[in-house]
């Protein structure tokens, strides 16, 4: 709603639906994202398709002049700054909890193209030499839809760094941690679940990921699908779809 508020100025409610999507948005935000940038369904598919909209209603607002609050602007960059450290080696991003695959932009284009793009928006945004450090190589349709060229210019202007990750990246306040050394990678999923009702969870406690010279070793099965009669997605949330250990008979 806010970022067709955005967009379409000229209409007569437009403003009025601006108020009341930030109204909602704020708060939402601040709730919904963990204090070491994880989203509460714990879910990286999730986190990016969060990212690419607010990503949209962050560089309108830009555009226009428009305050953004700073609390809010600083969970998106502390979303920003752990969406890489998720990241396989192999580019896509780990299959925990549910993940639908969504995608915001109508573009054809994998996991690894999109995480750069969002990252070459956020060093943009967020004029920071770590994040253009992850970003596309080159400047991005992407980041053209969203910053024009304009953004192009911003993008080339910011320092120039070499991207890297420490060995143990902590996000305890998400229940995720994760090690990373070159193309091995190891991530320990720990977090009960936050939000029962929202049914997004898998029963995985403990569970690991591993990948040993770029090759996964030990992954996560996924989610199937939501809607599903024969009880295949239900059995890929439980326990035995996971590497972790069953307790009980």
């Amino acid at each position: 709603l806010a970022w067709i508020a955005l967009q379409y100025p000229e209409w007569q409610e437009s403003a009025r639906w601006l108020r009341r999507a930030l109204t909602v948005l704020w708060p939402a935000l601040d709730m919904q994202v963990s204090p070491d940038g994880v989203y509460f369904e714990v879910s990286p598919s999730c986190k990016l398709q969060v990212m690419e909209l607010l990503a949209l209603v962050f560089t309108a607002m830009r555009r226009q002049k428009k305050p953004l609050p700073s609390k809010s602007y600083m969970v998106l960059g502390k979303m920003a700054a752990v969406l890489r450290p998720l990241q396989q080696p192999d580019g896509d991003l780990p299959n925990i909890n549910d993940n639908d695959d969504g995608h915001v932009l109508p573009l054809q284009i994998s996991t690894r193209e999109r995480v750069g793009g969002v990252m070459t928006v956020m060093a943009v945004l967020y004029e920071r030499p770590d994040l253009k450090a992850s970003a596309a190589k080159t400047y991005p349709l992407y980041a053209h839809l969203l910053l024009g060229e304009a953004g192009a210019e911003e993008f080339r202007m910011i320092a120039e760094l070499p991207e890297t990750f420490p060995f143990v990246t902590d996000l305890r306040h998400g229940g995720l941690y994760i090690l990373r050394k070159k193309g091995d990678w190891l991530l320990l999923k720990n977090n009960p679940d936050s939000a029962p009702r929202s049914g997004h969870n898998h029963a995985d406690l403990l569970s690991l990921l591993l990948f040993l010279g770029g090759k996964p070793l030990l992954v996560d099965s996924g989610t199937y699908r939501f809607s599903d009669e024969r009880g295949i997605r239900n059995a890929l949330r439980g326990t035995a779809a996971h590497n972790t250990v069953i307790v009980g008979p």
